[in-house]
């Protein structure tokens, strides 16, 4: 299944992002993109975990956001044993709870998806993915 889903994600590369939303209550990650020809792909990460954005140039993107309105999904690949872990945690909240109210395990997440954008990238934890109309269960 990885062979096939990467060979499938390798064509969606440098397309343009039109919009991207975080749909937390039914835990999807939905993706409009485009190229040149116009030619629209959907995306829909389903069944999310969790998911990191995470923006190296944030502070030049907002006073820059009148300039650039377009992001290009420069690659977006699957792994199907994780990207690494990752955990994201309040440490004040931390220092309030007893051992026996949470397991650090239970809040560690391990995305299989990473897309790498001109200065950002997005992790996202998924069960499956659907491109234009086709499901893959991860």
């Amino acid at each position: 299944m990885s062979k096939v889903l990467n060979t499938v994600l390798d064509n969606i590369n440098n397309k343009t992002v039109n919009t991207f939303r975080f749909d937390t209550s039914s835990e999807k990650v939905i993706f409009n993109l485009h190229n040149k020809n116009e030619n629209i792909t959907e995306i829909s990460f389903e069944g999310v975990m969790s998911f990191f954005y995470v923006d190296s140039e944030r502070d030049a993107h907002i006073s820059n956001q009148a300039k650039e309105t377009t992001e290009e999904l420069k690659s977006i690949q699957y792994y199907k044993d994780g990207i690494g872990e990752f955990m994201s945690v309040n440490p004040r909240a931390i220092e309030h709870l007893d051992e026996d109210e949470v397991a650090f395990r239970d809040m560690v997440s391990i995305p299989n998806f990473a897309l790498e954008m001109k200065d950002s990238s997005i992790f996202i934890e998924a069960e499956r993915i659907t491109i234009d109309g086709n499901t893959y269960i991860v």
